[in-house]
Protein backbone atom coordinates (compact mmCIF):
# COMPACT_ATOMS: atom_id res chain seq x y z
CA UNK A 1 0.00 0.00 0.00
CA UNK A 2 1.22 3.43 -1.05
CA UNK A 3 2.73 5.64 2.03
CA UNK A 4 -0.14 8.20 1.05
CA UNK A 5 -3.16 6.01 0.63
CA UNK A 6 -2.23 5.22 4.15
CA UNK A 7 -1.98 8.69 5.52
CA UNK A 8 -5.05 9.45 3.92
CA UNK A 9 -6.53 6.42 5.51
CA UNK A 10 -5.35 7.66 9.04
CA UNK A 11 -7.06 10.93 8.17
CA UNK A 12 -10.22 9.41 7.34
CA UNK A 13 -10.13 7.40 10.59
CA UNK A 14 -9.44 10.15 13.06
CA UNK A 15 -13.08 11.55 11.58
CA UNK A 16 -14.94 8.46 11.90
CA UNK A 17 -18.23 9.03 10.09
CA UNK A 18 -21.47 7.76 11.54
CA UNK A 19 -24.64 7.33 8.63
CA UNK A 20 -28.31 7.76 11.03
CA UNK A 21 -31.37 8.23 9.09
CA UNK A 22 -34.23 10.26 10.98
CA UNK A 23 -36.90 8.23 11.77
CA UNK A 24 -39.87 7.86 10.03
CA UNK A 25 -42.54 10.17 10.70
CA UNK A 26 -46.28 8.57 11.26
CA UNK A 27 -49.02 10.15 11.45
CA UNK A 28 -51.63 8.84 14.57
CA UNK A 29 -54.84 7.29 12.98
CA UNK A 30 -58.33 8.51 14.98
CA UNK A 31 -58.15 4.74 15.95
CA UNK A 32 -54.58 4.67 17.47
CA UNK A 33 -54.90 7.87 19.64
CA UNK A 34 -58.37 6.33 21.54
CA UNK A 35 -57.50 2.53 21.77
CA UNK A 36 -53.56 3.31 23.25
CA UNK A 37 -52.87 5.53 26.45
CA UNK A 38 -50.64 8.03 26.41
CA UNK A 39 -46.66 6.36 27.06
CA UNK A 40 -44.02 9.21 28.54
CA UNK A 41 -41.02 9.23 26.35
CA UNK A 42 -38.06 6.80 26.89
CA UNK A 43 -34.99 7.86 28.81
CA UNK A 44 -31.74 9.04 26.63
CA UNK A 45 -34.18 9.52 23.72
CA UNK A 46 -32.14 12.02 21.10
CA UNK A 47 -31.97 16.04 21.55
CA UNK A 48 -32.52 17.77 18.21
CA UNK A 49 -30.40 21.06 18.45
CA UNK A 50 -33.03 23.26 19.04
CA UNK A 51 -33.02 21.78 22.84
CA UNK A 52 -29.20 22.84 23.31
CA UNK A 53 -29.40 22.20 26.98
CA UNK A 54 -28.32 18.45 26.67
CA UNK A 55 -25.63 19.47 24.31
CA UNK A 56 -23.98 21.95 26.31
CA UNK A 57 -22.50 19.79 28.90
CA UNK A 58 -20.16 19.36 25.64
CA UNK A 59 -19.32 22.93 25.35
CA UNK A 60 -16.05 23.87 25.54
CA UNK A 61 -12.76 24.20 23.67
CA UNK A 62 -11.08 20.20 22.93
CA UNK A 63 -7.37 19.32 21.53
CA UNK A 64 -6.25 16.30 20.00
CA UNK A 65 -2.91 15.55 19.04
CA UNK A 66 -1.82 12.31 17.63
CA UNK A 67 1.24 10.71 15.35
CA UNK A 68 1.58 8.07 12.56
CA UNK A 69 4.69 6.53 11.24
CA UNK A 70 4.09 4.04 8.37
CA UNK A 71 6.90 3.14 6.91
CA UNK A 72 8.91 5.63 4.91
CA UNK A 73 6.79 8.64 6.07
CA UNK A 74 5.72 10.43 9.59
CA UNK A 75 2.49 12.46 10.23
CA UNK A 76 1.27 14.27 12.62
CA UNK A 77 -2.12 15.42 13.60
CA UNK A 78 -3.38 18.16 15.46
CA UNK A 79 -6.74 19.18 15.79
CA UNK A 80 -8.94 21.86 17.87
CA UNK A 81 -12.63 21.62 18.28
CA UNK A 82 -14.88 24.23 19.59
CA UNK A 83 -18.34 23.69 20.87
CA UNK A 84 -20.25 26.48 21.95
CA UNK A 85 -23.71 26.80 23.59
CA UNK A 86 -24.62 23.05 22.77
CA UNK A 87 -25.62 24.51 19.24
CA UNK A 88 -22.54 24.66 17.04
CA UNK A 89 -19.35 22.93 16.11
CA UNK A 90 -16.18 24.17 14.72
CA UNK A 91 -13.13 22.26 14.00
CA UNK A 92 -9.40 23.34 12.79
CA UNK A 93 -7.12 20.60 11.82
CA UNK A 94 -4.03 20.24 10.77
CA UNK A 95 -1.81 17.26 9.02
CA UNK A 96 2.19 17.30 8.49
CA UNK A 97 3.69 14.86 6.74
CA UNK A 98 7.41 14.21 6.33
CA UNK A 99 9.11 11.65 3.77
CA UNK A 100 11.46 9.32 5.33
CA UNK A 101 11.67 7.01 2.11
CA UNK A 102 14.62 8.66 0.03
CA UNK A 103 12.33 7.14 -3.35
CA UNK A 104 10.10 9.95 -2.36
CA UNK A 105 5.83 9.61 -2.21
CA UNK A 106 4.65 7.20 -4.73
CA UNK A 107 1.42 8.75 -5.19
CA UNK A 108 3.23 12.56 -6.50
CA UNK A 109 4.10 13.21 -9.68
CA UNK A 110 8.12 13.18 -10.35
CA UNK A 111 8.46 16.45 -9.89
CA UNK A 112 7.03 16.96 -6.92
CA UNK A 113 8.23 13.53 -5.13
CA UNK A 114 10.68 14.51 -2.70
CA UNK A 115 8.76 17.30 -1.47
CA UNK A 116 8.89 17.61 2.31
CA UNK A 117 7.06 17.99 4.53
CA UNK A 118 3.76 18.01 2.83
CA UNK A 119 1.36 19.92 5.30
CA UNK A 120 -2.31 21.42 4.93
CA UNK A 121 -4.81 23.37 7.50
CA UNK A 122 -8.61 22.78 7.38
CA UNK A 123 -11.45 24.03 8.73
CA UNK A 124 -15.26 22.93 9.34
CA UNK A 125 -18.49 24.26 10.87
CA UNK A 126 -21.83 22.62 12.36
CA UNK A 127 -24.93 23.74 13.73
CA UNK A 128 -26.74 20.39 13.04
CA UNK A 129 -25.69 18.24 16.60
CA UNK A 130 -27.62 15.66 18.31
CA UNK A 131 -27.20 14.36 21.81
CA UNK A 132 -27.65 10.83 22.73
CA UNK A 133 -26.55 9.96 26.55
CA UNK A 134 -23.13 10.54 26.51
CA UNK A 135 -22.60 10.65 22.39
CA UNK A 136 -22.75 13.43 20.23
CA UNK A 137 -23.54 13.32 16.86
CA UNK A 138 -22.34 16.41 14.26
CA UNK A 139 -23.46 16.43 10.81
CA UNK A 140 -20.57 18.80 9.03
CA UNK A 141 -20.89 21.11 6.52
CA UNK A 142 -18.06 20.24 4.08
CA UNK A 143 -14.43 20.78 5.41
CA UNK A 144 -12.48 23.81 3.50
CA UNK A 145 -8.76 23.61 2.90
CA UNK A 146 -7.44 27.11 4.50
CA UNK A 147 -3.70 26.68 4.37
CA UNK A 148 -1.47 24.25 2.37
CA UNK A 149 2.34 23.67 2.25
CA UNK A 150 4.87 24.11 -0.16
CA UNK A 151 3.54 26.27 -2.02
CA UNK A 152 5.17 24.36 -5.26
CA UNK A 153 2.81 21.80 -4.89
CA UNK A 154 -0.57 22.57 -7.18
CA UNK A 155 -3.30 22.91 -4.81
CA UNK A 156 -5.60 20.43 -6.19
CA UNK A 157 -3.68 17.53 -4.59
CA UNK A 158 -3.94 18.92 -1.15
CA UNK A 159 -7.68 19.50 -1.99
CA UNK A 160 -7.79 15.84 -3.41
CA UNK A 161 -6.66 14.31 0.12
CA UNK A 162 -8.75 16.69 1.96
CA UNK A 163 -11.79 15.14 0.08
CA UNK A 164 -11.21 11.69 0.68
CA UNK A 165 -12.45 9.64 3.03
CA UNK A 166 -13.95 13.42 4.18
CA UNK A 167 -16.95 12.42 6.55
CA UNK A 168 -20.57 13.83 6.56
CA UNK A 169 -21.12 13.17 10.27
CA UNK A 170 -18.97 12.16 13.39
CA UNK A 171 -19.73 11.11 17.06
CA UNK A 172 -17.84 12.06 19.71
CA UNK A 173 -18.36 10.28 23.45
CA UNK A 174 -17.84 12.41 26.34
CA UNK A 175 -15.82 10.66 29.16
CA UNK A 176 -14.95 13.02 31.58
CA UNK A 177 -12.48 15.85 30.52
CA UNK A 178 -12.07 13.83 27.55
CA UNK A 179 -13.90 14.24 24.18
CA UNK A 180 -13.79 10.83 22.34
CA UNK A 181 -13.93 9.33 18.14
CA UNK A 182 -13.28 5.81 17.24
CA UNK A 183 -12.37 2.89 19.23
CA UNK A 184 -9.33 0.72 19.45
CA UNK A 185 -6.42 1.67 17.51
CA UNK A 186 -8.86 3.68 15.17
CA UNK A 187 -9.09 6.24 18.31
CA UNK A 188 -8.40 9.85 18.81
CA UNK A 189 -8.53 11.20 21.69
CA UNK A 190 -9.41 15.30 22.86
CA UNK A 191 -8.90 17.31 25.47
CA UNK A 192 -10.59 19.50 27.28
CA UNK A 193 -8.34 23.43 27.25
CA UNK A 194 -11.53 25.44 28.23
Amino acid sequence: MHRLCKFLTVVGLLSLTVNRSPAPILEPTPEATTAKPHTPPAKHKSSEASDSSAAQRFNGTWKGTSTNNPTGASFTYSTTVIIKDGKTVDTTGEVRGTLQNPQGWNDLPEEYKHLSPLYYKYTNHSDHLVTDGADLMVRWAGRRLVDWGPKQLPIKYFEQWLKQNEPSAAAFTLKGDELVIGTGDAKFVYHRVK
